[in-house]
């Protein structure tokens, strides 16, 4: 986080920082991107089970993680024993990432649980 801020501000601030508490501060980040991230997602939940009442999503199955995305994504769904994988996508490179997306491409070559990519529209 810190080297994000100093991006946005044009100053190294990460350099004025000791090494400990350069990690609390990203620690302290990361949990907090965390819990905004599951509330914007219990928020969702709510959402689609008012419109799809029989829908099987549940907001204690909600997880939110920290670290490479496709790597993530695999471990929790093999870890979890998820039958499925959905993901959304749009893609910004070459042809296959194009098509598929990066993070959906990595996921569908890693994971040993099948993958549904959805284009957003």
């Amino acid at each position: 986080m810190l080297e994000y801020y100093s991006t946005g501000t044009g100053i190294d601030i990460s350099s004025h920082i000791d090494q400990k508490n350069r990690e609390e501060f990203n620690k302290k980040s990361i949990e907090t991107a965390k819990k905004t991230i599951q509330e914007r997602m219990r928020i969702t939940s709510q959402q689609v089970l008012k419109e799809i009442p029989h829908c099987p999503l549940s907001e204690g199955r909600i997880i939110v993680t920290a670290g490479n995305p496709i790597d993530e994504i695999v471990k929790t769904a093999e870890s979890g024993k998820f039958d499925l994988i959905i993901m959304g996508t749009h893609g910004h490179s070459n042809l296959e990432e194009i098509m598929l997306g990066s993070t959906a491409s990595g996921v569908i070559m890693k994971s040993l649980v099948p993958v549904l990519v959805a284009k957003r529209v």
